[in-house]
C-alpha cells in the first residue's frame, strides 16, 4: 500500500527550510533598520533630574541653537552638562579657575 502524500506534505520542511534562511540573512546583515540606539538604551548613560533655573536652561538652549546653526555642531542639553561634568572633574571648578587668572 503507497502512502498518500497530500498537496501540503512539503510545506513544512518548506516552512523549516525558509526560517533557517532567514535566520542566517538576519545573522549577516547586522546593519539595523529603523532608528539608531539612542542614550536610553546605552549602557553607559543614566538618567539624571536635576533642578536649574528655566531662565539658564532657556539661554543654554538658544545658545545651542545658535551654535548649530553658526559650526553645524548639533549637541543637545544632556551632551553639554556630561562635557561641563567632565571639565569639572578634569580641571576643577571652572568659577575658580576664571577667579585665578
Amino acid at each position: 500500500m503507497s502512502e498518500r502524500r497530500s498537496r501540503f506534505s512539503g510545506l513544512s520542511e518548506a516552512l523549516d527550510q525558509d526560517v533557517e534562511e532567514l535566520e542566517e540573512s538576519i545573522g549577516r546583515n547586522k546593519s539595523r533598520r529603523g532608528r539608531p540606539r539612542g542614550k536610553r538604551s546605552n549602557p553607559d548613560y543614566v538618567q539624571l533630574t536635576s533642578y536649574v533655573r528655566e531662565e539658564n536652561l532657556d539661554d543654554a538652549k538658544a545658545t545651542l541653537m545658535k551654535e548649530k546653526r553658526q559650526m553645524g555642531r548639533k549637541r543637545d542639553v544632556s551632551e553639554l552638562i556630561d562635557s561641563l561634568l567632565a571639565f569639572y572633574i578634569q580641571e576643577g571648578d571652572p568659577w575658580e579657575l576664571l577667579r585665578g587668572r
